[in-house]
């Protein structure tokens, strides 16, 4: 995901925090590159077709990137082979790519425990493959947290040091608005689930 504003933790859930949410904007990017020891010439993106979500993400990820100064290169596949491709880390001229794009529902980025895309454990984690020590640290020290209040305080760190180490970039956040019967309680908010539902 490339540029947008969110947050690593689903807004809605009890331990997101409001100070990891800021807008992320595509500023000078080939200054970034020249200070990273690189030039960025070309980015190939995996664009999945037919998707009412995904699809508008990477038009509009593609838009930004090419307004950006970058030569953007947009591969149109199926949702299955896009996922298929991007576990390739072979250079972008042997197959490789850049930059892809996902919807991730909220119930698996309601927490650090849930958020796959908040790994950093290098190979073991998200196609990108991010190294993050301290990601890594904050993740285990939300685990053994004992109070809600200290799981709230790990995320706010947990949620700056996203936008330290990116190892994606949070878009924004859908939420599908859901009808039911006025005496249907406890409903879960996020993707449609019914444990826990009863009548008043």
């Amino acid at each position: 995901m490339l540029s947008g504003r969110g947050t690593g933790i689903a807004r809605r859930a009890p331990g997101c925090a409001a100070a990891g949410i800021r807008p992320l904007l595509l500023q000078r990017p080939r200054h970034y590159a020249w200070s990273a020891g690189t030039v960025v010439i070309a980015l190939v993106l995996l664009a999945t077709a037919g998707s009412g979500f995904i699809t508008p993400l990477a038009q509009i990820g593609a838009d930004q990137l090419s307004r950006a100064g970058m030569n953007v290169d947009v591969h149109i596949m199926d949702n299955a082979t896009m996922i298929r491709r991007r576990t390739s880390k072979a250079p972008i001229a042997e197959g490789g790519w850049s930059v892809f794009f996902a919807l991730p529902d909220g119930l698996f980025n309601a927490n650090p425990a849930s958020n796959y895309a908040l790994l950093g454990n290098g190979a073991a984690a998200w196609e990108g493959w991010p190294t993050s020590a301290e990601l890594e640290r904050l993740r285990a020290d939300w685990l053994n947290a004992s109070t809600l209040t200290e799981q709230k305080r790990i995320c706010e760190q947990l949620q700056q040091q996203l936008w330290r180490d990116v190892p994606y970039i949070p878009m924004g956040q859908v939420i599908k608005p859901t009808a039911y019967r006025h005496d249907l309680v406890d409903l879960p908010s996020g993707f449609p689930a019914f444990y826990g539902v009863r009548r008043s």
